[in-house]
Formats: structure tokens, sequence, C-alpha cells
């Protein structure tokens, strides 16, 4: 039988030095965020002092061994520590740490297991042989290696010789709470350039002095700030003096707030000529900084190759300045750059996903990862898998809410959970008494009791919107609490804000109790966060996009007029009315193609009054009211379009949108909810004011006309669904809250 209470896993870090680097301080944020409960850790630094060692809990031991350029001996005096202290595995960072933890290791038996980790070299220069020598052979000793990015993985095979099959790659994350937006600078002062970074050859901060310099002279009033301390202080202050720009470059040093510096900043700008993974970059990124930088290591891939910022080939000294002075010109591409990177960390690359993928890597080296862990776990109530009762409307129901939870039920949060999904949509039919409708809510809390005390649930997952719908669901929060199970809500809907305003006072006491005491809220996107929290300002929200599945894609239909597809219900609310009047100014101006209006009614009679604004509108021949189409009809309809139209007046983030996107079908629709998020004005579509019925015809003109405008915009939108909207990704940022939630991490 398990222990209860097993020693923790006793990680002995080597690593080069402990200087303020950018591998020395994301080790220090690993260590102090893994549960001390399951983890001890101790520190060798071969070289210099612990120049950081403040950073590290007291309780956490850090040895200096001070050693030399080739120093034999090391392997030796490293045997004998490593024998004394005892760890149950041994971490080595980057190659100076490597080899002579690896020969300490081959003395002893038994052998615990080593991990060696790549985090980038301190030259630009291709690894020496010996060198790469020394890895092939180290590789075969070495229980795991991973490095912090596919370009450094890359590096390892292709000019080491590594075998690609045994490196693993864990990104670098950051703290997205303490490296967040600050607010805007004042317009009127002078744009600021900065960077962070070591003074060293590598991070070659005189090509931006350089670059800087051509900024003053074409007229940019700008100023340039380097934080950091390093061996090329003195040379680049000489150089900022031979170009004239010594007083508009201020060398900060060495800064403790990083965080305040970034914010002092309007563009960050990276010359490095050699990275990996750099966290100066993801820090300013998590700020909500647009960046410039040389195109080296695995910047393409945290910039998405010039998705999120500007990248530029390494000592181009004319497109790092032509970069930059797109950005001093433009500030609604600044804006936009800063808005996409700040996503773009907080999805891929924040501190609780990396620091979760070092747990998991310590647990799996170790001889107990998986059966003791495991039984550990089980005898105290908790298994790898959360144990998740969802609430939600489930087809034949149609809507985006409906379509979210059975795809959520059908793909692969079903199998990385112990997921019991309910549904709380309507199921009686219409006309129903009030004693079908009683009878009904009944089965349905008897039903969530029986589940949540059949599989002794951890969450309980209410997906939710405005109306009757949310008070019964805080019947549900209420049962799941006093069962023991923690709370996720999971707002959707248009018009939830509207709803929440309208409530009288006990009303809007009651659903800011029920959010604020839920573990987590989840809204659709950040728009609706700051909608939302004014009516639960100290509940713990949380930002999950609604996801769609990636397929197989749309091929443009050629030798036929194109087709317009309308996917929603038919409330004056989506804009359904204003797209037939929009149709009828369209066709005047040579729009020949067809408008097929998808969707059912939400109130009797909206079906008529759109049947009569079309026949008064005369334009029946390019107006078709195709019904509901839900399942394979909804598929066929996406497939015959070449364009989706949703010209709404009140969004959260569509399902329709996003399924249309994933067809590759280019977007018309209103600046409002999340849509602009998602939609980048002229990208994957047009993006109009809602009501704005002229625009619309223009648009829907525009699209109508030009077939390889259409297939542009459609291969961009379906690149942007599956950068950022797949159901895949969605059922990431879900399962992280899941864990936040059962490992009190959320705050």
């Amino acid at each position: 039988m398990a222990q209860d209470n097993p020693a923790p896993i006793h990680i002995l870090h080597v690593v080069p030095t402990l200087g303020v680097g950018g591998m020395e301080l994301a080790m220090s944020r690993v260590i102090s965020s893994l549960p001390s409960s399951e983890m001890h850790h101790s520190i060798v630094c071969l070289k210099g002092d612990a120049v950081i060692g403040n950073l590290f809990d007291r309780d956490i031991t850090i040895y200096c061994m001070h050693s030399g350029s080739n120093d034999i001996s090391l392997p030796w005096r490293l045997w004998r520590l490593i024998r004394r202290i005892g760890p149950t595995v041994i971490h080595a960072r980057n190659w100076s740490a490597w080899p002579d933890v690896a020969m300490a290791r081959l003395a002893m038996l038994p052998r615990m297991p080593l991990i060696f980790s790549f985090h980038g070299l301190d030259t630009a220069e291709v690894m020496p042989f010996r060198r790469r020598l020394a890895c092939r052979m180290l590789t075969g000793v070495t229980t795991r290696i991973f490095t912090v990015s596919e370009a450094s993985r890359r590096t390892l095979v292709e000019q080491v010789g590594m075998p690609a099959q045994r490196i693993d790659v864990i990104p670098n994350g950051v703290d997205t709470n303490r490296f967040a937006p600050n607010l805007p600078r004042d317009k009127g002062k002078r744009l600021v350039i900065g960077t962070v970074g070591s003074l060293t050859p590598v991070k070659n901060q005189a090509l931006l002095v350089r670059t800087f310099a051509r900024l003053i002279a074409a007229g940019h009033d700008v100023e340039l700030r380097l934080a950091g301390r390093g061996p090329k202080k003195d040379e680049l202050t000489r150089l900022a003096r031979e170009l004239d720009v010594e007083d508009r470059v201020i060398f900060a040093g060495h800064v403790d707030d990083v965080p305040g510096f970034l914010h002092q900043l309007d563009i960050f700008a990276l010359p490095s000529s050699s990275e990996q993974h750099p966290n100066a970059l993801l820090e300013a990124m998590a700020c909500g900084l647009p960046c410039v930088a040389t195109d080296v290591g695995g910047v393409g891939e945290l910039l998405g190759q010039g998705r999120f910022g500007q990248i530029v080939e390494p000592e181009d000294l004319y497109a790092f300045a032509s970069a930059l002075a797109e950005l001093c010109k433009a500030p609604s591409l600044r804006h936009r750059f800063g808005k996409m990177s700040r996503k773009r960390v907080c999805d891929h690359y924040s501190l609780q996903q990396m620091v979760l993928q070092y747990r998991r890597l310590y647990y799996s080296v170790t001889e107990r990862s998986a059966d003791r862990r495991d039984a550990v776990e089980a005898e105290k109530g908790k298994t790898d898998k959360p144990r998740v009762v969802m609430l939600g409307p489930l087809p034949p129901l149609t809507g985006g809410m409906a379509t979210v939870v059975n795809n959520l039920r059908a793909g692969a949060l079903a199998s990385r959970c112990r997921l019991t999904v309910l549904n709380n949509g309507k199921t009686t039919h219409e006309g129903r008494s009030v004693l079908v409708g009683i009878a009904s809510q009944i089965r349905l809390f008897r039903q969530l009791t029986v589940a949540i005390l059949r599989q002794r649930a951890q969450i309980v997952h209410i997906h939710t919107c405005s109306g009757f719908a949310f008070w019964r669901d805080c019947m549900h929060a209420m049962i799941a609490r006093l069962l023991g199970s923690r709370i996720v809500w999971h707002v959707h809907g248009g018009g939830f804000d509207v709803f929440a305003a309208q409530q009288a006072r006990i009303g809007k006491a009651i659903m800011r109790f029920a959010l604020t005491h839920a573990s987590v809220v989840i809204a659709l996107s950040e728009d609706w966060v700051g909608r939302l929290r004014p009516f639960a300002p100290r509940a713990k929200w949380r930002v999950v996009p609604n996801g769609v599945p990636i397929t197989t894609g749309k091929v443009e239909n050629r030798g036929r007029k194109p087709i317009f597809l309308f996917l929603g219900n038919l409330s004056e609310r989506k804009g359904i009315h204003d797209l037939v009047r929009a149709t009828v100014i369209a066709s005047r101006k040579g729009f020949e193609g067809q408008i097929h209006l998808a969707g059912k009614e939400t109130e009797p009679g909206q079906r008529e009054t759109l049947e009569k604004i079309i026949a008064e509108t005369d334009c029946q021949s390019q107006v078709r009211l195709i019904g509901v189409v839900s399942g394979e009809a909804k598929d066929e309809a996406l497939e015959s379009a070449d364009c989706m139209v949703l010209p709404s007046y009140t969004e959260g983030l569509p399902m329709a949108i996003l399924e249309a996107m994933a067809c590759r079908l280019p977007i018309i629709s209103t600046k409002v909810g999340a849509i602009p998020e998602v939609i980048t004005d002229g990208v994957e579509g047009f993006l109009i004011e809602p009501g704005n019925i002229e625009a619309l015809a223009d648009c829907i003109v525009r699209l109508g006309k030009d077939s390889q405008l259409r297939q542009r915009m459609g291969d961009a939108a379906r690149v942007r669904v599956q950068q950022r909207y797949s159901l895949r990704a969605m059922v990431e940022r879900i399962l992280e809250v899941y864990r936040g939630v059962l490992q009190k991490t959320l705050t």
C-alpha cells in the first residue's frame, strides 16, 4: 500500500552561473512555483557567486563551486557533493553544466536520473566540433533532454547531431499577472524605444543604437533606453556619442523592477545576433508592447513569423530601421501588435503552463512517478484526470452554446477528464404546462445530485446565459457547493451585460454572490471580462475563447454566382433585417450573388416579419430563407457558401463566425462583442458599425465581385482560427483552468 506522505522529490539544479540572466531568472520562477509539498530543491553554481541567491527561499541550499576554466577536478568535486546531498534527480542546464555533471554521475551506483536542458549559446557562432562530439556522446547517458523552442531543437539536431526523438520542447513562460499592460502613456510625450538585456556582444545593442540614429536623422521624435549591465557599456556610450545621439540614449543599468521599466516604453526592440527563447521578449509581449526583433532562434515562433510583431533579418540595419519607423508612424499598428502580443503570451507562454510541464517532467523521470504517485493521489481522492460534471444545452437544440458544449463533450476534453455532461437546455415541447416545466427542472436537479455523488465530482462546470437560465443555474451552483464541488461558471450570450444591468438591487446582489464565490468565471474575451467585471469585481475572471474543430477546409466554388450565408437566429438583434435591406442596395450596385438566411425564431412571428420585409423590398430572387440548419445540413450550408455575413447589434463570441472561418470563409460582421478580437478589418473580412446598411452593402458588393479577395481573406480566416480558436486550443485552456482550480493557484 502506498505511503500517505511520500518524501518530496529532491531536485539538484546545476547551472554554470547564478547571475542576472534569462535562464537563471526563469529557473528561480519555476522553483518558487512548484509545489513545495511535492518537490525540494538544491542548487549548484559552477562559476562565481550566487548573485541572484536572494530570489530563492531560505530552505534552498546553494553550493558555489568557484571552478575555473578547464577545471579537471570539477567532476570529482561534483561527485562528492552529489553523494553527500543525495538528490532524487539532477537537472543540468546548458552545455557549461552538462559534461562535468554527466562524468560525475557515471561514477555513481545507483545512478539517479539526469536531465539536460539547452537554453542557448553565449555567442552566435556554430558550436565547435569537440563540443558537438561530446554532446552526441553524452546523449546516451542522459535520462531526458529538452530545450526551449522548436528552433533550438533544430539546432541540436542539425548542428550537433543529436537524435530528434530524444529532444522535447518546454517553452519559457512569463508571469502574466506581474507582466501586464499599464495605462497608456500620454500621447504628447516623446516615443520611447527600449530593450532589456546584458550589454554583451550577443545581445548586439550596437545595432539598435545605429538604427536609433537613423530614426533621429529621419525626423522621428524618439528616445532610446537600454536596461542591463555588461562589458559593452563603454563601447555603446562611445558609439552614441559618435552618432550624435548621446542626449537621447539612456543607459538604465540593472533594473530590479523590469515591469516598471517596460511600462515606460512605447516599443520594445530585440537586436540580438543569437537567442533561443528570449524571456525579455516574452515579458515585453506580456506587457502589451509592440515588438521588433531579429529573426534568430525561437524569436520567429514567439512572434508568429511576423503576425504578432515585426521580425527582421539579423544585422540588417535598414530593415530594423524601417520596421521601427513604421511603428513610430502608426499608433493603430502599435496598439494592434501590442494587444495581439499580450494574447499570444497568455495563450501559449504563461508561467503556469511552463511550471506544469516541469512538474510532469520531474515526476516522469522518477521511479515513483507513475504507480506510486497515482496510488497516493487515488487514496486522497485525487486523480490525474479531473472529475467534472458539465451543465449545458445539447443538440438537437441549436445555437452557439449548444455547439460549444457538444464540441467539448465529443472532443478531446472528454478523453482528458472524467466528464459527465447534463443537458440543461429546454427539452419539453412548446406550450407545455407549468407543472410539466417544474417536473423537468426537478429531474434535472436530481440528475445533477446523482452525478456529483456518483462521480465524486471535483468541479461542476456550468454554461449559462441571461434570463431564467441564469437564476436556475444559481440553484445548480448552490447544490454543487453544498455537495463539496468547486464551481466554474462559463458565461455565454451577447446580452448578458444588459441582463445584469437591468436587475434590481437584490438580483444584482445574488449575481455578485454567485459569481464571486465560484472558483472561476470564464468569459469569452477580454472585452467581455471588461463588461462583466463591474457586476462581480472580486470574481476570478478568466478568458477562454470559443473553439471549433478544424476540418479539411473549403475549396473555392467556381462557375456560379457567389453565395453569402447568414447563420444565426431570426431576431432583429442579429441584424438580419439590415442584411435584407443591404442586399437591395448591393443589387443596385451590381451584386449578383445569393443571400441564404439560416436560422430559427426566438419569438413567434419573427419569420413572418422577415418574409414581409423580403416581399416589400422585392428581393425574393436573391434572398432565400433556408430555415434551421444543424449537423450535416449546417456543414453543407457552410461548404456551399462563399462568405459569411453576421451584422449583429450585440454578440459574445459567435460560434457561427468561427465555424465559417474554419471553412475558409471571409466574414462581414460588426464591431461588437469579441468580434473585433477575432477579425482584423481588411484581413479576415470586413467590420462595420451596427446598423450601417450602406457600409454593409458596399462590403457585400466588394466581396461579391472579387473572387481573389474572397479567397485571400478566407485563407487568412482559416489561419486565424487554427492559431487561436481551434477546439484543441479551447480544450487546453479549459484544462488549464481546471488544473488551476484543483491546485488552488488561480487568484
